[in-house]
C-alpha cells in the first residue's frame, strides 16, 4: 500500500511538473506575443507619425519658397535645409522634377552617365540601357542585350514587359535584372515627371549636378534666370519669392524624419502649384521611400 502511495504521488508530482512547464511556456508566448504587438504598434504609429510630419514639411517647403523676402526664401536647389516643428528635427530639400535625369525621355548616354555614376561598367550599363528600351517599345523583338517577353519568362518573372512608358519610378524596380540596391542608387537622379529630354541643371539635387556640371552637350540645360522670376500659376496669379521660372514638371519635396524608435523616415512629394486651391498647391504624387539608419540632423538654426 505504501508504495502504491508512493507511486501515485511521484505520478502526481509528474504532472504538476508538467503543467507548470506548459503554463511556464504558454506566459513565455503570451508575453512575446504580447512584445512583439506592442513593437509593431510603435513602429506603426512612428510610422504614420512620419507620414504626417512630412505632410508638415511639405507645406513648410512651399511656404517657405513663395516667400519674397530674398534673405529667407528658400530655393529650388536640392540643398537640405533643417527645421523644427515642434519636438521634431525635419529635413528638407526641394528642386524640380526637370532638375532630374528623365527615364522616358532622356537620351541613352544621359541615362548612361547615371548609371555609370551608380558604380554600373560600361556593358552592364549598356544591356541596362536595352531592357529598358525593350520596356517601354510596344514590339516584341528584344535589342541585342534587351528582354522580352520570352526572356522575362524564362528568367522566372510571372509578367512581362510594359511595352510603354513608365508611368511611375518604381516600375524600373520590376525590369527585367533589376534589383533593390541598384534601384536604390539610381532613384534619386531619374524622374518620369519632367516631361523633357534636357536637364535643369540650375534646378536639380547636388548628385545631379555633380553628375552632369562638366556637360557641354545639348541635354542639359544650365541657363541660370537673372534674379528671381514670378511663377505664372494655373489660374493667372503667381508666387514670387524663391521659385524661379516654369515648373511645368512640378516640385520634388523631399523630407528626411528622424523616428522615435531610432532609424530616419525619408519620403518625398511631387508638387504642383496651383492657387485654385486653398494651400496654393497639389499633392500628385507621392515617392515613398520608407525607413533607413540612423543619420545625423544637425540643427543649423533657421533655415532661412
Amino acid at each position: 500500500m505504501d508504495r502504491l502511495r508512493r507511486q501515485q504521488s511521484g505520478i502526481a508530482l509528474i504532472v504538476v511538473l508538467w503543467a507548470l512547464a506548459l503554463l511556464t511556456a504558454l506566459a513565455a508566448s503570451v508575453t512575446f506575443t504580447q512584445r512583439t504587438e506592442v513593437q509593431l504598434n510603435r513602429s506603426l504609429l512612428a510610422q504614420v507619425e512620419a507620414r504626417q510630419l512630412a505632410r508638415a514639411g511639405v507645406n513648410y517647403a512651399v511656404y517657405m519658397l513663395q516667400l519674397t523676402d530674398q534673405e529667407q526664401a528658400w530655393e529650388m536647389d536640392g540643398e537640405s535645409r533643417p527645421f523644427r516643428f515642434g519636438e521634431h528635427l525635419i529635413r528638407v530639400a526641394v528642386f524640380e522634377e526637370q532638375g532630374l535625369i528623365d527615364l522616358n525621355r532622356a537620351e541613352a548616354d544621359l541615362l548612361a552617365k547615371a548609371f555609370a555614376a551608380v558604380g554600373l561598367d560600361v556593358a552592364t550599363a549598356d544591356a541596362l540601357l536595352d531592357v529598358i528600351d525593350d520596356w517601354k517599345d510596344e514590339d516584341d523583338v528584344h535589342r541585342l542585350h534587351g528582354a522580352e517577353s520570352p526572356e522575362y519568362r524564362a528568367a522566372g518573372y510571372s509578367y512581362g514587359p510594359f511595352n510603354g512608358p513608365f508611368r511611375d519610378l518604381s516600375e524600373l524596380r520590376l525590369v527585367y535584372g533589376m534589383n533593390a540596391d541598384l534601384f536604390v542608387r539610381l532613384r534619386d537622379l531619374l524622374t518620369v515627371d519632367s516631361g523633357r529630354s534636357a536637364v535643369k541643371l540650375t534646378a536639380s539635387p547636388p548628385a545631379v549636378r555633380q553628375l552632369l556640371s562638366d556637360d557641354l552637350t545639348t541635354t542639359v540645360d544650365s541657363a541660370r534666370p537673372a534674379g528671381r522670376a514670378r511663377l505664372p500659376m494655373r489660374g493667372g496669379a503667381g508666387f514670387a519669392g524663391g521659385i524661379t521660372g516654369r515648373t511645368r514638371g512640378g516640385l520634388r519635396v523631399q523630407v528626411e524624419i528622424p523616428l522615435t524608435q531610432g532609424g530616419r523616415y525619408v519620403t518625398a512629394a511631387t508638387v504642383v502649384l496651383d492657387n485654385r486651391v486653398a494651400n496654393g498647391f497639389r499633392i500628385v504624387k507621392w515617392h515613398e521611400v520608407g525607413a533607413g539608419p540612423s543619420q545625423d540632423i544637425s540643427d543649423t538654426g533657421s533655415p532661412g
